[in-house]
């Protein structure tokens, strides 16, 4: 078991996936009968070896937190928070996560998939030595890129860039919602979320950060992934479910 905490952002409304978004957080779309916030849980369990996890909850976060319960079923600890305040950005719901972390952190996004990844080496990495370290995916189409965010790694290795939804990617490195956060973070997101006001876009604080001479990492992410934005993204991800245990 490591020391590190995960958390996982789940409280948006999932506006691109309505109308099953209305009724049904994103967070419990299921894959060939699992939710995708319990294969991320089980991803954080099993290759991370993290047992203590706090769930960020807004939109229909009650049926996510009487799913769950307090993790025993599944191994691990969880605990909730709730996003009263959605329109604050997922940099917000990562914030209200610091009564409950301590150390470093990983976060996996409710609504990503990941299917034969390598997440068990995210922890063999110099993340301690960045105050992030963010999951990236090498030769990808120009248009997922710009439904992400586009990453620029310099020649020692570590991140020179990060643009939210670029409109033309400027390479072929795909961002994803896989970090490694330092604690940190968290006065640093105080600072811009006081002096900047209401809404914090989460990748561009981070590319500002970067710009500042925060170090920043790239963890090269390998095998599968599908972020479920609507319920194109959903087939996609049970036909690489498939796929895979074909």
């Amino acid at each position: 078991m490591s020391n590190l905490y995960g958390v996982i952002p789940a409280a948006g409304e999932g506006l691109r996936a309505r109308p099953d978004s209305l009724t049904t957080p994103k967070a419990l779309f299921e894959i060939n009968g699992s939710p995708l916030l319990q294969r991320n849980i089980e991803l954080m369990r099993d290759q991370v070896g993290i047992r203590n996890i706090v769930i960020v909850t807004g939109h229909l976060g009650s049926l996510i937190e009487e799913y769950f319960g307090d993790g025993s079923n599944w191994g691990v600890q969880l605990h909730f928070i709730r996003n009263q305040n959605l329109e604050r950005g997922l940099a917000w719901s990562i914030y209200l996560s610091r009564e409950r972390v301590e150390d470093y952190f990983c976060v996996i996004l409710a609504d990503e998939c990941y299917f034969g990844s390598n997440h068990h080496q995210l922890t063999t990495g110099n993340y301690r030595q960045a105050v992030a370290t963010c999951a990236v995916k090498r030769k990808i189409r120009p248009v997922k890129i710009q439904e992400n965010y586009g990453v620029r790694v310099d020649d020692n290795g570590a991140i020179s860039r990060l643009i939210e939804k670029p409109v033309r990617p400027e390479n072929d490195l795909l961002g994803c919602g896989t970090f490694m956060l330092s604690p940190s973070i968290f006065p640093l997101l105080e600072e811009v979320y006081t002096a900047d006001g209401y809404h914090v876009e989460f990748i561009s604080f981070l590319n500002t950060l970067c710009k500042k001479g925060h170090p920043l990492l790239p963890f090269w992410l390998e095998g599968g992934y599908v972020n479920v934005n609507d319920r194109n993204g959903l087939q996609r991800a049970a036909l690489q479910n498939v796929l895979l245990n074909s």
